[in-house]
């Protein structure tokens, strides 16, 4: 089974207040964005940290002997994916597709 959850992204610019948003708690007015997609796509002029989040379900769960891979074609430089709110994984790179077992 394969689910896309490109759309519908919550994003907001992390320069200003990097500590006081956490991973799993972006405000309600962020700016939707259709990923891949870059920042500044969204928000005017932006460089530097960018926060995305995103909810989604899945109506069947592996079984012990299956595996649930999380895969992300691309991301610039540095990217800490959390699900459920715990941290899964961290990748650096720049433009690579990766993923996590979930």
């Amino acid at each position: 089974m394969k689910i896309k959850i490109n759309d519908n992204w919550k994003l907001i610019s992390g320069n200003d207040n990097v500590t006081n948003y956490h991973f799993f708690d972006l405000p309600e007015d962020a700016v939707i964005a259709n990923l891949p997609c870059y920042t500044h796509m969204y928000i005017e002029d932006h460089v530097g940290i960018s926060w995305y989040q995103n909810d989604f379900w899945v109506d069947e769960i592996p079984s012990e002997k299956e595996i649930a891979l999380l895969n992300f074609e691309k991301a610039d430089f540095r990217v800490e994916v959390s699900v459920d709110r715990e941290i899964i994984g961290v990748h650096t790179g720049v433009e690579d597709p990766f993923n996590f077992d979930v």
